[in-house]
């Protein structure tokens, strides 16, 4: 996630962008939060979709171990890591991409077809393109993600931005 957050920082600066309207799904909520908390005078508005954006919620950490606890998606995440086979197969996600939407909750494998399979599998076509679902799931499998934490003056500001959660 550090990563993601440090990589995100460096585009915004050098691009020397303000009044951003992070939008953010999933994943990117931590990591455009962590932009947030390094340069709340940038952001103008804040939408998080169906991801954690960790200011402003004391319990957040309790709430994703007690969804890492239930779902079958972390459940595998930490066991393929503990059977030492997580960076192989996520390596794969061009072909095995199915297999990990499935664990996700997908349901409806009646309505899948070939350019399904191949727009999801697209930007998986090496075990190197697959490197950040890799780190993701591997950071989230040794703890290693840490949320960012702004200082009092950034926290402040970001809780008065407009923010919308979905």
């Amino acid at each position: 996630m550090q990563d993601h957050i440090d990589n995100l920082d460096a585009f915004v600066l050098a691009l020397g962008l303000r009044d951003i309207t992070l939008v953010m799904h999933d994943f990117g909520g931590p990591v455009g939060m962590g932009l947030a908390a390094r340069h709340p005078e940038r952001i103008k508005s804040i939408i998080s979709i169906n991801g954690p954006t960790p200011f402003g919620q004391p319990d957040l950490v309790d709430r994703l171990i007690a969804n890492a606890n239930v779902s079958p998606w972390f459940q595998w995440i930490l066991q393929a890591e503990e059977n030492g086979v997580l960076e192989e197969v996520l390596g794969h996600l061009n072909y095995n991409i199915l297999s990990t939407l499935k664990l996700n909750g997908f349901v409806r494998n009646e309505i899948v077809t070939d350019t399904w399979i191949n727009a999801y599998a697209a930007p998986f076509p090496t075990p190197r393109h697959a490197a950040g679902a890799i780190g993701w799931a591997k950071g989230f499998a040794t703890g290693t993600h840490q949320f960012a934490m702004p200082d009092e003056s950034a926290k402040d500001a970001i809780l008065r931005m407009p923010a919308l959660a979905i």
